[in-house]
């Protein structure tokens, strides 16, 4: 119950039990139209598939009778079980029974995984819905076309918050992906954060520049705040409490204004007074280029997925 409200309220921005309920029969509509009749499948049962599957689940867009996940770990496979879900150690078994596929594996064992995919209809059509970090369209497709023309796939560039229904997400479709699958993939991640749908490869390594990396680049934030809380006279674990609760309501406080026309900077000159403590503080990262070090960074991580395309 905590997690469907939490789906309802965090990721929905729906408010009314009305508009909820017409929300998710208006998703349904277009899910159902995707699958047919066949199941959604996950190949790699981690810890994004799990909040994945958590997610649509609690939130009334799938049964769990309605997935199928594989993977080569017993012990994912025993806990998709006792959440209801079929599970199966056969990749191929989730291909032959779901017309939708989300590829979760590691992209170091991705070649050998896909290239091993059969389906005993190649005439059937199938989505492949891929979150595998640095593997482009076209790679893909290449080592999916065994399975047929009617292989369609959909790059997703999603981040680790997803596994607490906080996540940010990125979608590049190829050219086979209708705009119903689209839309069918843009409302799977919907339910587990926020989803900007982007039109080309280089934006993709943008998104994982900012959102697939930015969780780092957040958690090494809180660590400096933690070192200087310490130095300051606080226990780490108060500390700690301290500098997440900030973040947290911080981003929360940023969402929020921002839809309301105020950005982060005038939010920032909203806690800094003239020769107070944030103006010292602020000084110093002023000092030390705190904005174009983050700014390097970003971009430094979206050359570096450029790199990784490549190969």
């Amino acid at each position: 119950d905590v997690y469907k409200r939490q789906v309802s309220t965090q990721s929905t921005g729906i408010n009314s039990n009305d508009e909820l309920i017409s929300s998710i029969e208006l998703r349904m509509s277009t899910l159902k139209k995707v699958l047919g009749s066949q199941k959604l499948g996950f190949i790699g049962a981690g810890n994004m598939c799990e909040a994945l599957v958590r997610g649509l689940v609690a939130s009334g867009l799938v049964s769990t009778d309605r997935v199928i996940v594989s993977d080569p770990s017993q012990e994912r496979l025993d806990l998709f079980r006792k959440m209801g879900c079929v599970a199966s150690g056969d990749n191929n078994e989730v291909v032959d029974a779901s017309s939708v596929l989300v590829l979760a594996v590691k992209p170091q064992v991705a070649e050998k995984v896909l290239s091993s995919l059969r389906s005993r209809d190649t005439s059937a059509s199938k989505l492949f819905i891929s979150i595998m970090a640095g593997k482009q369209l076209e790679w893909m497709k290449t080592h999916l076309q065994q399975l047929g023309e009617g292989t369609r796939v959909i790059r997703v560039m999603p981040n680790t918050p997803l596994m607490v229904l906080a996540g940010a997400t990125g979608i590049l479709a190829d050219a086979r992906a209708s705009a119903e699958d689209v839309a069918a993939c843009k409302e799977f991640f919907s339910l587990v954060g926020e989803v900007e749908v982007v039109q080309d490869e280089d934006l993709i390594n943008s998104v994982t520049a900012l959102s697939g990396s930015g969780p780092a680049y957040i958690f090494h934030l809180i660590e400096g705040m933690v070192e200087g809380g310490k130095a300051t006279g606080l226990t780490e674990e108060q500390a700690m409490k301290l500098a997440i609760q900030t973040v947290i309501g911080a981003g929360k406080l940023a969402k929020e204004q921002y839809g309301k026309g105020v950005g982060p900077a005038q939010l920032r000159q909203m806690v800094t007074s003239p020769g107070g403590t944030t103006a010292a503080a602020l000084k110093v990262m002023s000092d030390n280029n705190f904005l174009p070090t983050v700014s390097s960074a970003v971009v430094a991580a979206h050359l570096r997925g450029r790199e990784l395309g490549k190969l």
